[in-house]
């Protein structure tokens, strides 16, 4: 089945790709407030990497539609 979304649809996807963008942005500031953290930073690091990673997802779902 070749299902296209409606233009709300992808605008859902674009407010949810730049939700995760923000996330990433809030984590990689917790990453450098505990800087001096290793373990701490090394989390918030890697959840960083995970939104990004979210976003692009979202980012090619997009794509994928257009």
């Amino acid at each position: 089945m070749n299902k296209k979304l409606n233009r709300g649809e992808l605008r859902i996807l674009d407010i949810c790709r730049d939700i995760e963008l923000l996330n990433e942005q809030l984590y990689r500031h917790f990453a450098v407030l505990f800087s001096d953290d290793r373990e701490l930073k090394a989390l918030w690091t890697k959840t960083a990497n995970e939104e990004a990673n979210h976003a692009q997802q979202f980012e090619l779902a997009i794509r994928a539609q257009k």
